[in-house]
């Protein structure tokens, strides 16, 4: 396959790449066969995007993320994306697109909201539909 893409973020040691394979069943052969040439070559010790590892394998990695998470090693972003890619969440399935949770609440403010104040966060003891 011929595949043409841009780099749209990376991060020490990992890199997310965003490919248009084009529409309709011919894009969709073009990113299985690309996706499939990807996971052959992609290093044992690599998180693919359908993890085909145990869950003692799965479980280990969490922990340790959660780890560089708590140390500060992670941000907030990468350690979501991360948790997404674990679960099994896709940029290429709208149904399955990654979950990004939406806490805060002030988004008319012109200068960045006191973290500390309570006000400036959403209710989290209801779904987002619930909220005004």
């Amino acid at each position: 396959a011929n595949i043409s893409g841009n780099v749209l973020a990376s991060c020490g040691n990992t890199i997310s790449v965003f490919v248009d394979f084009g529409p309709g069943h011919v894009g969709i052969e073009r990113r299985d066969e690309a996706a499939n040439m990807i996971m052959k070559r992609a290093p044992n010790q690599c998180i693919k995007q359908w993890p085909d590892r145990s869950v003692l394998f799965l479980v280990e990695r969490v922990r340790r993320l959660a780890a560089a998470w708590a140390d500060g090693k992670t941000s907030n972003f990468d350690y979501l994306l991360q948790m997404n890619i674990l679960a099994g969440r896709s940029f290429n399935d709208l149904c399955q697109y990654p979950v990004m949770p939406w806490v805060l609440s002030n988004y008319t403010s012109t200068e960045i909201p006191d973290l500390t104040d309570k006000s400036n966060f959403r209710d989290l003891s209801k779904p987002m539909g619930a909220l005004n």
